[in-house]
């Protein structure tokens, strides 16, 4: 009769196990929402077991038999990746060295000499460069007598033919330390306002000879500056790359629409010189517009580094009626770790607003540098191509105020792949520091010292 017996015992079993199930015991099952695209562990539980009622051990000795529940399989929680957006290089902008030795005092035959050189010159009928800009933002805060000097070096710029002197009268001894500062700083601050002075911006040749007029206790001051010989050939080459990037830019909405959209096109169409980067060169055109635009000095197409896309950016703003001026400060994810960077200061429509065009390109993320062999490399691709994702990173450092600008507080933006096996963070907090702000009494401090706050 054993085998009768076993039969009811299993029949209770399965009767109690379902009146429990009635009574709704069983354990809850959850799942993420859905608005992250994953589905979250299942709660886990030991299998519930259910001895059967009556029974009897086997005549082999065995457990009692016994009712499992099936278990269900916990799905994996994505990983979170421990790789940030921060960014690709630092201490990558070129440190302009002072003119402090480019002064001689000449002889009274080479003065002579220049000044029939002076009587005879011929300023070129068109100079190829050109500024849109409506002002020049560092020109205007300078002294009148700076503002003289600047033109003067401007007019000097126009023409690097090594016979272009323009004379400068002055009180102070253009050996001594106020005149030579105060040539730096003007210099620094032209060079800041004027892009499209690229060439003098990695050569640094500008150089002055000077002479005493004993009748009236001054100095005669002629600044020239040396031969560039491809001056031509490469400013109508950046002519040409200005233009065809400006011709589908609509500047029929506001001056934050215009920039914006010049924004992205630069991003799209730069990519960030690591080669020059690991150089540290300071004397090649990937720290100026030129190189971005055009090409860097080893040719390579639309390359360049931190100053090279703030120039460009500034560039094509000013070209558009846009008012914008370079900021070299230092930049990195903590103020305790940084290294020094360029990036722009524009104003659009009245207000002045920060942006950093460099740090925006996502893009130098997943095509340049160790990311080219990282394992990571097809899920930085997939988030260069989610388009919600790109726009958030590829704005999160445009058209901010000073103050958010150099604390910068990423929200939080988590990225999901696709397979659900990894989340990664799309923006990271970093700070964007004013070299005024951390040294004072350089060339570079004063000039930045001088640079509009976006509030």
């Amino acid at each position: 009769m054993k085998r009768p017996t076993r039969i009811l015992a299993m029949i209770l079993a399965l009767a109690m196990l379902l009146s429990g199930c009635g009574a709704g015991n069983t354990p809850d099952k959850t799942t993420q929402s859905s608005t992250t695209g994953s589905t979250a562990s299942a709660e886990t539980n030991a299998p519930e077991t259910t001895e059967a009622a009556g029974s009897q051990p086997s005549e082999a000795g065995t457990e009692p038999a016994s009712v499992t529940e099936p278990q269900t399989k916990a799905a994996a929680e994505p990983v979170p990746v421990e790789e940030d957006f921060l960014p690709v290089g630092l201490n990558d902008v070129a440190e302009l060295p002072g003119l402090d030795d480019h002064g001689i005092e000449a002889e009274p035959e080479e003065i002579d000499r220049i000044n029939r050189v002076m009587r005879d010159y011929q300023r070129p009928g068109n100079c190829p460069m050109v500024n849109n800009a409506p002002y020049f933002y560092y020109y205007e805060q300078l002294s009148r007598s700076q503002k003289v000097l600047y033109d003067i070096l401007m007019m000097a710029a126009e023409d690097p033919s090594g016979n272009n002197y323009v004379a400068y009268l002055t009180a102070e001894h253009p050996k001594s330390d106020a005149f030579k500062k105060n040539v730096n700083v003007v210099f620094y601050s032209m060079l800041y306002d004027h892009p499209e002075l690229f060439w003098l911006y990695t050569s640094q040749k500008i150089y002055w000879k000077y002479s005493k007029e004993e009748s009236y206790s001054t100095y005669v001051v002629y600044f020239y500056v040396e031969e560039y010989p491809s001056f031509n050939e490469e400013v109508s080459a950046f002519n040409d790359a200005v233009n065809d990037f400006l011709r589908d830019i609509s500047t029929a909405g506001t001056q934050l629409d215009t920039a914006r959209a010049i924004h992205d096109k630069l991003i799209s169409l730069v990519d960030y010189d690591y080669d020059l980067f690991e150089r540290n060169t300071h004397e090649d055109l990937g720290h100026t517009a030129y190189g971005a635009l055009v090409a860097n000095s080893s040719g390579a197409k639309n390359c360049a580094v931190c100053d090279g896309y703030s120039h460009a950016f500034n560039y094509l703003l000013q070209m558009s009626g846009i008012p914008a001026v370079l900021m070299i400060g230092y930049a990195g994810p903590t103020a305790e770790n940084t290294g020094c960077h360029a990036w722009s200061i524009m104003n659009c429509g009245g207000q002045w607003l920060e942006a950093d065009s460099t740090w925006d390109d996502l893009g130098n993320k997943i095509v340049k540098g160790k990311r080219e062999n990282s394992k990571w490399l097809d899920y930085w691709k997939e988030i260069f191509n989610d388009d919600a994702s790109r726009d958030l990173r590829e704005h999160y450092l445009f058209g901010l105020s000073t103050e958010t600008f150099r604390n910068y507080s990423a929200p939080v933006s988590k990225y999901l792949t696709k397979d659900g096996k990894y989340t990664f963070t799309l923006l990271s907090d970093c700070v964007h520091i004013r070299d005024c702000e951390l040294h004072s009494g350089t060339v570079r401090s004063t000039v930045t010292a001088m640079a509009p706050v976006a509030p």
